[in-house]
Parts: C-alpha cells; structure tokens; sequence
C-alpha cells in the first residue's frame, strides 16, 4: 500500500494545471481524514454486501473509490464522474497504480444514457458521496438515478450539513469558511443543506426510505490541526471569482491562529447524514 501511494503522489507532481492540483490536494485531505469513518458506517449500512457490482457515482478522480474497493473486496467497483478530466484523470492513475476490481467512466447524469460499463454492469449498491450539494436540481437527479436502475438497487448518499457545524470557542474564521461554501453552493444553484431534504425529496419521486442517520466527526477524534487544514484546502480550491487571494489568505491565517491558540481545548463538530433509499 505505501508503494503504490508513492506511485500515485509521483504521478500527481507531474500534473502541471496548478487548479486541478488544488482539487486533488483537497479531494486527497478530505478522503485521508474522513473516508476511515465512513467506510465504516457504510459497511454497517450493507453497502457491498451483495458481493457483486457497486458504482461510486461522482467519482471524481479516484480518491475516494480505491479505498472504497479494499473496503468491499469480492466486489467490482465502478467509479463514474461527470467530470471528463476528472475521470481521465482516474484512468491514468490505474495505469501508474492498478486495481482490478476497478472501472471508470464518464456520465452526466440526466444529460446522457446510462454508459455501456454501467448498463451492462447493473450495480446493487449505488454510493453518492458529496454529490448532491453540488447538483442544481436534487429531486430531477434522484428521479434519474430512480429510471437508470433496477428495481432493488440500493442507492447510499452522504452529504454535510452547514447547518449542524458547532465549533467552541466561537471562531468566525470556520463562520467565514462556511460562508464561501454557501456563497459557491449558491453559483450552482446547489444547497449545503441537502441531506436533511433527502425523506422529502425520495419520497417526491417514489424512491423508499431506508434509513437516515447523522454521524459526527469531531476534533478530538481528528485532531484541531487535521480538521482545520481540511477547510484550508478546501478554501483554497474555491473557484477565483468566488473570494479573492487576500480573502483566502486571510482565512488560511485565521485557521493557523485558532489552531495556535486552541489546540488543546477546542472542540470542532463536523456531520454528516447518510441516507440509503431504494429504487
């Protein structure tokens, strides 16, 4: 496993667009610090249980979806994004580092059919990760997901909630930071509130409800340094025209400063609501 990390970070240095580096410094921080907890809940939840074929919609560059394949072995893993330089991305990393279980393609959900990999590999279990804060109409993508497969698929959606962040001391920094989202959720005509809609939203377009919970990751779990390099990150990987350079550089003080200063008495509260829904 340390290998093939190494592996990957050589492939990642070559990459000479200083944007997408960005993203993939902030996919591969996020994935480090939370996908442990996640995979977990997930296993808990049945994901992979059916031992056959899973698909991680919204891949992005991968990340995520190689942990995701060693937490479910016996199943073939099928990443796709909509992003086409994400999953070129994808694929040239499996030729630097392979996994056999793994696929990648490209899909727009809702602008194109269902691609031949996933349509002639009908997964049981459906992952959205962080997905749909980033999709301008949610319950349209829930309908599409709910016509692109069998009935019985089981479709596993994890999002955030801005709305449930507690931090103490009070740090208007972290406040800042989530304001940005909010201000790029916002450009997009997304929502960061998203996971608390999903009974509503399934319930629209007739998808079942099987569960909803909300899990915490917490500072003292993480550690106050870990978790603010998190939003550090993923400020930092704002599109330009969202805040500017001073703004951003700002912040990144501002979170230095809290972690200085609070280390080792802060407690910062990050949720998450996993919801499974059945088609």
């Amino acid at each position: 496993m340390e290998a093939e990390q190494t592996r990957l970070q050589d492939y990642f240095e070559e990459i000479n667009d200083q944007e997408l580096r960005g993203w993939l410094t902030y996919l591969h921080c996020q994935a480090e610090l939370f996908s442990k907890r996640e995979l977990e809940v997930l296993r808990q939840l049945g994901f992979g249980d059916n031992g056959g074929v899973v698909l991680d919609l919204g891949c992005g560059p991968g990340v995520f979806t190689r942990k995701l394949a060693e937490a479910v072995p016996g199943n073939k893993v099928l990443g796709a994004d909509a992003n086409p330089e994400f999953v070129n991305l994808f694929r040239k990393s499996l030729e630097t580092s392979p996994v056999a279980s793994i696929e990648v393609c490209e899909w727009l959900v809702g602008t194109a059919e269902c691609p031949p990999l996933i349509a002639e590999n009908q997964p049981s279990d459906v992952l959205a990760r962080l997905v749909l804060q980033h999709v301008r109409e949610p319950e349209e993508f829930l309908q599409m997901l709910k016509e692109s497969f069998k009935p019985g698929t089981r479709l596993f959606i994890i999002e955030e909630d801005d709305g449930l962040y507690l931090n103490e001391p009070k740090f208007t920094g972290l406040e800042r930071v989530l304001g940005i989202y909010q201000k790029w959720a916002d450009e997009v005509g997304s929502t960061r509130q998203v996971g608390r809609n999903l009974p509503r939203l399934a319930a629209k377009v007739g998808l079942k409800l099987k569960s909803l919970d909300i899990i915490c990751h917490t500072s003292t779990n993480l550690g106050l340094r870990n978790l603010l390099e998190y939003y550090r990150t993923s400020v930092a990987d704002m599109p330009p025209d969202v805040y500017t350079a001073e703004e951003a550089a700002d912040i990144a003080q501002s979170l230095a400063d809290y972690a200085d200063n609070y280390e080792k008495t802060a407690f910062v509260f990050y949720p998450q609501v996993f919801c499974v829904l059945e088609v």
